[in-house]
């Protein structure tokens, strides 16, 4: 086999090669042809420009963008505001660069913009030969809020570690603004500050509303909002972040019974608790021997938060032992899908006359390192 390895260009096109082959065996050399009928390369589009740099409510502003270096000429460019097509945008025609042999063309669109396009994500959509490609602008009014992204203080985001949220507000005075603070839904936080910048005296147009809070596993994938209203804006502009926590593995305590010392002729009662695990779902089976339990003899608690900042929960079972049952094998059988983690727990018991014997053991099935 043979191979070889060129970068094509627009010359090339129509260029026909050839693989020759000689051998002591032939009495001619054979030969395998190839065309090059096409060519593509695929467009780049440059950064969107805006002018003025800063525009304003009422004036009009233009969006400029160049895609460049691309063949064949043919393709489609679009601008939209959000997902809505923007008809009225001025699209040049191709022009060939004659250095490169490739086409570029230029697009442009104006507008008057009003405050609700304050924010607002203009884009440009290049579509070529069945390959896309877009540019994002997101348009900012004068005297109106820049509101950028999330922070946190801590790069090892922990259970029962406070840790700080920051949303930098900048752009206007802060005095029109309202911020509010929710965690997935509609719950709102409590624990708003705000302060300047270090160094940052006398502008009041820089502000960080902070948010302070000891993430628990009830925090575990839930996505913090902050709500940024100002005063002369129909809508608030949102930014949400997730805490960086990691899921974690349950604890099972041994399986205890009551009464202590079981009695054949009375109903058992097995227990057991479950610590330490994130997030809250988690499934608990009881078994005798391979027999599971009926639903209606096993309670479950709902998971709490536990004074470790991590789920806490607790099952109960009931067993009533046959008079032919000698050698008894309890099974508590935990599993927590987050982590692939199953955790087993046994309690073995028989009767001897009056006098039990038992013998606890732990198996922990299908657990392998969580994420």
């Amino acid at each position: 086999m043979t191979s070889i390895e060129f970068t094509p260009c627009k010359k090339d096109v129509g260029k026909e090669f050839t693989c020759r082959v000689g051998h002591e065996s032939l009495q001619n050399h054979k030969e395998a042809k190839w065309t090059l009928k096409n060519l593509i390369s695929s467009p780049k589009a440059l950064k969107i420009l805006c002018e003025p740099r800063v525009p304003r409510e009422g004036e009009n502003v233009t969006l400029s963008c160049v895609v460049k270096d691309y063949y064949p000429p043919e393709c489609e460019v679009r601008w939209f505001k959000g997902f809505q097509s923007i008809e009225t945008a001025i699209v040049e025609a191709p022009q060939l660069c004659e250095e490169t042999e490739l086409y570029r063309r230029k697009s442009k669109l104006t507008f008057t913009p009003t405050k609700d396009d304050h924010n607002a994500e203009f884009s440009l959509e290049v579509i070529h030969h069945g390959r896309q490609l877009r540019r994002k602008h997101p348009l900012i009014l004068k005297d109106f809020p820049i509101v950028k992204d999330i922070m946190v203080d801590s790069e090892n985001v922990m259970y029962g570690k406070p840790v700080t949220l920051s949303c930098q507000v900048l752009g206007c005075d802060h005095k029109d603004l309202t911020i509010t603070w929710f965690l997935k839904g509609d719950q709102f936080l409590n624990g708003l500050s705000s302060r300047m910048p270090p160094g940052n005296i006398k502008d009041n147009t820089i502000r960080y509303f902070d948010l302070g809070l000891t993430p628990t596993a009830f925090h575990y994938n839930k996505e913090f909002l902050c709500k940024v209203k100002h005063k002369n804006l129909q809508q608030s502009i949102n930014k949400q972040i997730y805490l960086p926590l990691k899921s974690q593995p349950p604890v099972i305590s041994d399986i205890t019974m009551t009464p202590a010392e079981p009695d054949m002729t009375k109903t058992l009662c097995m227990f057991i608790n479950v610590t330490d695990f994130a997030p809250k779902e988690i499934h608990i089976k009881w078994y005798n021997s391979w027999t599971e339990f009926s639903k209606e003899l096993v309670t479950c608690s709902e998971p709490q938060i536990g004074s470790n900042f991590l789920y806490c929960s607790s099952s109960q079972a009931e067993f009533k032992p046959e008079t032919s049952e000698r050698d008894i094998k309890i099974r508590c059988e935990v599993t927590h899908s987050s982590t692939n983690t199953v955790l087993e727990k046994i309690l073995q018991f028989n009767f001897k006359g009056c006098e039990p014997e038992y013998q606890k053991e732990e198996h922990i099935r299908n657990s392998v390192p969580h994420q």
